[in-house]
């Protein structure tokens, strides 16, 4: 049994495989008969036949009401598919399945205002609310001559002194802001903050109680959960460069 989803009317093998929670995948030795073949992401091995080896790849354990997240292969959305299933490739049978509505309002990133043109030449383009957690700011300029500018959120339309320092691209959380001319950032609100807890978003002076530029971040948005409220770690193949995300119409890859 496999996870499975499709585009077809009804579950079949016709639909692709989802790899499980863990993201397990078995690796066959070169010039092997009967070998064994390691799970990459367990402390023990298990002997397979030739025979055996493909129907097993993946196979699926026992589960007893377990919160597991899944992630679609590379290219695919809830757009792509009609229903998810467990199925039983072997035997070609459903075990279950939930089927994806038409017309599934499903979450997906949000674009909201840009950063107009504000104090010390702070802008930027039109801000993508990618999930709960992760704004993305295009073009973002500022002229990194003010004393204690921070990127800047919290409740209410408006910035005021009440409000919580958010991180720069790099992670850093206390430090004034440099100079930046048309940069494209991805940055991460803090702990368990989300868009679902603030009003606004945007750079001010710590030190003089400035607002130099915001947008306002409008209620009941309808976008991904984080990585993080997931418990999942991005997941970057050593052979990579780290994540990035790449917005393509609705869907962010």
């Amino acid at each position: 049994a496999f996870f499975y989803a499709g585009t077809s009317k009804n579950p079949s093998g016709s639909g692709f495989r989802i790899r499980d929670e863990k993201g397990t995948e078995l690796q066959r030795p070169k010039n092997a008969n009967n070998a064994t073949y390691f799970f990459h992401n367990l402390s023990h091995s298990v002997d397979f036949s030739l025979n055996s080896f493909y129907s097993r790849l993946n196979v699926l354990g026992k589960y007893k009401k377990k919160h597991i997240t899944l992630t679609l292969p590379e290219g695919k959305s809830l757009a792509n598919i009609r229903w998810f299933s467990v199925w039983c490739r072997e035997f070609e049978v459903n075990f279950a399945d939930v089927r994806i509505p038409h017309g599934f309002d499903f979450p997906k990133p949000v674009k909201v205002g840009a950063i107009d043109a504000g104090i010390h030449g702070v802008k930027s383009d039109s801000i993508t609310i990618v999930d709960a957690q992760t704004l993305l700011v295009p073009n973002f300029s500022y002229d990194g001559e003010a004393p204690d500018a921070k990127f800047w959120a919290g409740r209410g339309d408006k910035p005021d002194s009440q409000g919580i320092r958010v991180a720069d691209e790099n992670g850093r959380l206390g430090t004034p802001l440099r100079r930046y001319d048309r940069r494209t950032l991805v940055l991460t609100l803090p702990g368990d903050l989300t868009v679902f807890d603030i009003g606004h978003f945007g750079v001010w002076c710590e030190a003089f109680a400035v607002d130099f530029g915001h947008v306002s971040i409008p209620r009941n948005l309808n976008v991904p959960p984080s990585l993080r409220m997931l418990g999942v770690s991005p997941q970057v193949s050593p052979t990579t460069t780290p994540i990035s995300w790449r917005i393509n119409g609705g869907d962010v890859a």
